[in-house]
């Protein structure tokens, strides 16, 4: 997150990013402040309670995900389960059409509509920058996807 912060303090010219805010806490302890606040929120590779929350396994957790959204924002995840990885979320078997089912549901109850799931590719694993993506490359055989959520987007007719 340092090198990150850093690029994004540059001159805007050289790619920085004054409206970015990196935070290091637990998404169940923002304050309320930072609701709707989010044109973009991101989850990569999350893990324990973080995973349970995404997977809309621990409702609670997924509300304060949800809630960070703006409402023209989306939240994007990324996450690798396999088989061996469901001890730490419940179910059985990798990520697939149960999953996609709940966090559907889940997040539906917040407003927020579920717009894709997709399986990345190696090069798209790789361009996310994470460490632990450097680890899953070791690992082909190990899917990793991708879950966009958003507000739906509503078109308002306007009358005479």
């Amino acid at each position: 997150m340092a090198d990150a912060s850093r690029r994004a303090a540059a001159r805007p010219e050289r790619g920085g990013l004054p409206n970015l805010i990196f935070l290091a806490e637990g998404v169940e302890r923002l304050p309320a402040a930072f609701e709707g606040l989010a044109d973009l929120v991101t989850v990569h590779f999350p893990w324990g309670s973080l995973l349970r929350g995404a997977l809309g396994v621990d409702p609670a957790m997924a509300r304060a995900i949800a809630r960070l959204v703006a409402p023209a924002g989306k939240l994007e995840i990324l996450l690798s389960i396999v088989g061996r990885d469901r001890a730490a979320v419940g179910g059985s078997g990798a990520f697939g059409d149960a999953d996609v089912e709940l966090m559907r549901q889940v997040y539906a109850s917040h407003g927020l509509e579920l717009v894709g799931t997709c399986r990345l590719s190696p090069d798209e694993v790789r361009a996310t920058g994470s460490s632990w993506a450097r680890r899953l490359r070791s690992d082909p055989t190990r899917p990793v996807w991708r879950v966009v959520v958003r507000y739906p987007c509503i078109k308002r007719m306007q009358s005479g």
